[in-house]
Parts: structure tokens; C-alpha cells; sequence
């Protein structure tokens, strides 16, 4: 079942503003159709009486147990090791 034609194609092009030639077209077309196609298949998955899998992992999350210590932005300032006026200064991460 086709469900894009050429058409979806260049008009999906546009609006990511990238410019497709004929055999680009063609190929993003086969391939937009084959991902849709599988999303069909998905679709079809009856799951209502599954479990829902939220992760693969058996981590739990620790929480604490409502004792926790507040501090004020004044003694955050202080611990911190360069500060501007109220701010932290913190390294960059960019390279310019």
C-alpha cells in the first residue's frame, strides 16, 4: 500500500527546506514508505492487556525520607568556588 506519493515527498522536502533532485526523490520515497509501513504494523499490536515497560532497567529511584537540610543563597555563594555578585561563575563548555 503506497501511502505517499512523490508529491509528499518534495512537499516534505520543502518544508525542511533541503532540495531533492529526481533519484533523491525517488529514493526518500521508498524509504518514507517503508517507515510507514512499519508504524502500520506497530499499529496493529494489541497491547491493551500488556504490562507497559517504562525501562529496561530494574533501578529504582531512592527518595528521601523528608529529612533534608535547606541552605541559604548566601552560604551556596560561599561554598562556591568563583562567584559574580549572586551568580556562579562555572567554566565554559564551548570552544570559541
Amino acid at each position: 500500500m503506497e501511502m505517499l506519493n512523490k508529491n509528499d515527498v518534495y512537499h516534505v522536502a520543502n518544508l525542511a527546506k533541503l532540495a531533492l533532485d529526481e533519484e533523491d526523490a525517488e529514493k526518500y520515497h521508498g524509504q518514507l514508505n517503508d517507515i510507514l509501513t512499519e508504524i502500520e504494523k506497530i499499529e496493529t499490536v494489541d497491547i491493551k492487556e500488556q504490562d507497559i515497560m517504562i525501562s529496561s532497567s530494574n533501578n529504582t529511584n531512592r527518595f528521601s525520607n523528608g529529612s533534608t537540610t535547606h541552605i541559604s543563597k548566601d552560604e551556596v555563594l560561599a561554598r562556591a568556588s568563583r562567584t559574580n555578585g549572586d551568580f556562579i561563575v562555572v567554566s565554559s563548555v564551548f570552544n570559541d
